[in-house]
């Protein structure tokens, strides 16, 4: 049967598609006190790579959690665990906006590429540069096909955590650029992936509301109310940002 590590592991992903990071911290948090006087480094790094990504809500532990995983999961020799640590910690920045990331993203495309490992190279390709784009230091078209390459390799690697990042990235991307109408039909595209794959709770709680922004940009006022409605999409992260958009419509 399954020990207490393993089940643990199972229920910090329900947890985690399920919206509730907090929750799905704190059992990842025992899982890896468990592993730690037998596990290897390079999983221990694994694990405390994960649970950056699981505590968004506290910035300082998330940086301490990517801190972690790098010393165990050194540089040299290359492996796909430093490769993961680094994509990892990528997306932490990104979401968390701090510095950095596009030197962060960097490194891990060239980790992922010394062990050819193209799917945590996609998975880095998605965040790269889009803090640069905001700014105006890349052009938009050039960013949405590099988007657009990280999600095919995503999906011919059945990777579909970075595909719904892809998906969300790429609708905020074209909102951002201007192009309401590519990026709003892009995010109504994804929430159907997310609702075929049963991830409404996960990337789909970010389409949602990307959707929603282009629909009220767009003046479609009874489309954006109709998304901001449905039931299901809910996620610990995006609640305020859900409340700013209702009272848009107010």
């Amino acid at each position: 049967g399954l020990d207490r590590r393993d089940v643990l592991e199972r229920a910090v992903t329900a947890a985690d598609l399920a919206g509730r990071e907090a929750v799905a911290a704190g059992r990842l948090r025992e899982a890896i006190r468990l592993a730690e006087p037998t596990a290897a480094a390079e999983t221990l790094g694994r694990m405390q790579a994960r649970l950056a990504m699981l505590l968004l809500h506290a910035p300082g532990e998330a940086i301490e959690a990517c801190e972690r995983a790098r010393q165990l999961v050194p540089a040299d020799p290359p492996s796909a665990a430093r490769a993961y640590v680094l994509t990892q910690e990528t997306l932490v920045r990104d979401i968390l906006r701090l510095p950095a990331v596009g030197d962060v993203a960097q490194e891990a495309i060239d980790a992922a590429r010394q062990v050819d490992e193209p799917e945590l190279e996609a998975a880095a390709m998605v965040v790269f540069g889009i803090q640069a784009v905001e700014s105006g230091q890349i052009d938009v078209d050039v960013r949405t096909r590099r988007l657009e390459q990280a999600m095919a390799i995503a999906a011919q690697h059945n990777d579909a955590e970075t595909q719904g990042r892809a998906y969300i990235q790429l609708s905020w991307l074209l909102i951002i650029g201007g192009r309401l109408d590519e990026g709003y039909q892009v995010a109504r595209d994804g929430m159907q992936w997310a609702e075929r794959l049963g991830r409404q709770q996960a990337e789909g709680a970010w389409m949602l509301p990307n959707a929603a922004r282009a629909a009220l940009l767009l003046g479609r006022w009874d489309d954006a109310a109709d998304l901001l409605a449905l039931p299901g999409w809910e996620h610990d992260r995006i609640l305020d940002e859900r409340a700013v958009l209702m009272a848009q419509l107010v």
